[in-house]
């Protein structure tokens, strides 16, 4: 009896489309920003949880030949697991040879399917971007003190209030607000903010303002906007049922400028396999198999470092 190959044995990694998937990045998606990440060696190990970034409690008056105090990052450690993620999409012999050219329809599948592989990711990071009581990984957060779209709103009050909070537990000043869209669109025209922004954009008006909607810092904070962050929760064949991936809540967060082991960072991305891409062939039915894969996981690293204002809107 004639031994039965499987084709997919024969998969080859895709240098060309590596490459591509690595360097992609959906347009209006910020996981990366923050949740920046780290490349590791094994699927598993430990991360540092800092609690306190800038302690004094250890002396540095010594006495001749005494032994120099010793200092370090207060931190507790955690587990991470690189776990395996993986999406495919499938072309026909037939459906190669009858697209059009312009159609481009092998980059149009690969764009497609780093597209939900960013989406999950999207998803993730934003879940974990929340007041652990909302089901997040933060220690700190509330909800707006007033809904950022009436006028009676507080949304001033309400970042200072997240950002001194931040600051009395890591002693530093966060530096980074993720407001999402429409609470950004809701918060430029809000009577206060509008009133403020007449002075901090030179008197332009909001609706010239393109794609930016608000200045690029607010109080210190670099401003972080996603787009198009949007996901179909529809059952499949269902009417579409869009919501908003990182919901109606504002982050502040401390991301830093030299994210890497060592430095203290709201949240990290494990990675124990860059994103690749590889492809293979079936022969009954013909059709040829393009799949991304990948190995992280998302871990808060620094609780303290972030806090959530909930229910803007």
């Amino acid at each position: 009896m004639a031994t039965t190959k499987d084709p997919r044995g024969l998969q080859i990694v895709d240098p060309v489309l590596t490459n591509v998937a690595r360097q992609y990045r959906p347009s209006g998606f910020i996981a990366d920003q923050v949740a920046p990440v780290i490349s590791v060696t094994e699927d598993a190990g430990q991360y540092p949880i800092f609690t306190g970034f800038f302690d004094d409690n250890v002396s540095n008056l010594v006495a001749d030949r005494a032994v120099t105090p010793e200092i370090d990052f207060e931190f507790s450690t955690d587990s991470y697991l690189c776990k395996d993620r993986r999406l495919k999409v499938s072309l026909s012999a037939k459906e190669k040879r009858n697209a059009n050219a312009a159609v481009k329809l092998e980059t149009s599948l690969l764009n497609r399917l780093l597209d939900s592989m960013a989406l999950s990711r999207e998803v993730r990071v934003a879940n974990l971007l929340k007041k652990s009581s909302n089901g997040g990984g933060l220690n700190l957060g509330a909800n707006a003190s007033q809904k950022w779209n009436v006028d009676a709103a507080t949304i001033e009050a309400d970042i200072k209030a997240a950002q001194t909070a931040v600051y009395d537990k890591i002693g530093q000043q966060p530096d980074t607000i993720v407001i999402p869209w429409k609470v950004a669109y809701e918060m430029a025209i809000q009577q206060d903010i509008r009133e403020v922004l007449k002075y901090t954009v030179n008197g332009t008006d909001l609706v010239r303002l393109g794609a930016s909607i608000l200045p690029d810092t607010i109080h210190g904070l670099n401003v972080i906007i996603p787009k198009g962050t949007v996901r179909n929760s529809a059952n499949e064949g269902a009417t579409e049922s869009l919501t908003e991936i990182w919901s109606d809540s504002v982050r502040v967060l401390h991301v830093g400028s030299n994210a890497g082991w060592g430095s203290p960072s709201t949240a990290y991305t494990f990675q124990s396999k860059p994103q690749m891409v590889d492809r293979w062939d079936e022969k009954d039915p013909p059709v040829e198999f393009i799949r991304a894969w990948s190995a992280v996981d998302e871990k808060v690293c620094a609780p303290d470092a972030g806090y959530e204002i909930a229910d803007c809107l």
